[in-house]
């Protein structure tokens, strides 16, 4: 079996997640910050119906958020794995009689 990928190709894929992670954990807190500026203001029913809507599109960027982060932590273990895999193949190249 061949994969076509490199320990580079994985760290960027690492890199990438790590980062739309954050991206969308900043989201989610500018959300809740804002909806809490507009509470200060903002009184009525439908600032309720707002709120909720805010909380559940929150909690979803939440979870991406975390999944998108466990991603990138299985991601590091499998580009360890291969580098000690290529590493291990390598020794054993250069250790086969001629």
């Amino acid at each position: 079996m061949k994969f076509d990928i490199t320990p580079q190709d994985l760290e960027g894929m690492i890199q990438r997640l790590r980062q739309w992670s954050q991206q969308l954990s900043t989201i989610r807190n500018s959300m809740q910050s804002y909806s809490q500026t507009l509470r200060q203001t903002w009184r009525d029913p439908q600032f309720e119906s707002y709120v909720s809507n805010v909380e559940m599109m929150s909690k979803s960027l939440g979870l991406n958020s975390t999944d998108m982060e466990q991603t990138a932590k299985t991601l590091f273990i499998l580009k360890q794995n291969l580098e000690r895999t290529q590493q291990e193949y390598q020794r054993m190249i250069s250790q086969r009689p001629r």
